[in-house]
């Protein structure tokens, strides 16, 4: 992810363009294996992996981040058009697992702006835990 991330950074730095990154998990990950078992845990990060693959163009780039985070590297795309894709995952992941929800913080890495890959993963760090402080599958920009 580190590598793809870089690249896309200097891609977005040399054509001047605007790249988001989303990153999220899954809120209570723990609490959905220890209440219904791993194999169900394990059809959850199932379904985030579709429903990425069915939100996503052919340029982005969805990356398993750690056990329930996950990152999605948006070039050529700003905030707002990242937040439509991300509502849109949140309703196909929604669908399947009603009771379960998404925490999601999005970055951007504006036209004429140089920002190194660890600096924007953190800033979406931090809007996750802000979108985590609400109940509910939320985002926060």
């Amino acid at each position: 992810m580190y590598d793809l991330l870089r690249r896309e950074l200097n891609v977005s730095n040399r054509r001047q363009t605007t790249l988001s990154l989303v990153y999220f998990d899954i809120d209570n990950f723990k609490q959905i294996n220890d209440k219904y078992g791993h194999i169900e845990g394990d059809e959850v990060l199932k379904q985030i992996g579709q429903s990425l693959s069915d939100v996503v163009r052919e340029v982005d780039i969805p990356c398993r981040y750690g056990g329930d985070e996950f990152c999605l590297i948006l070039p050529d795309c700003n905030i707002k058009d990242a937040k439509v894709v991300c509502q849109r995952l949140i309703k196909l992941f929604t669908a399947k697992f009603p009771d379960f929800s998404l925490s999601i913080g999005i970055a951007e890495k504006a036209p004429d702006k140089q920002i190194d890959g660890a600096d924007l993963i953190k800033i979406a760090d931090k809007k996750m835990y802000l979108a985590k402080e609400k109940p509910g599958c939320q985002i926060q920009i």
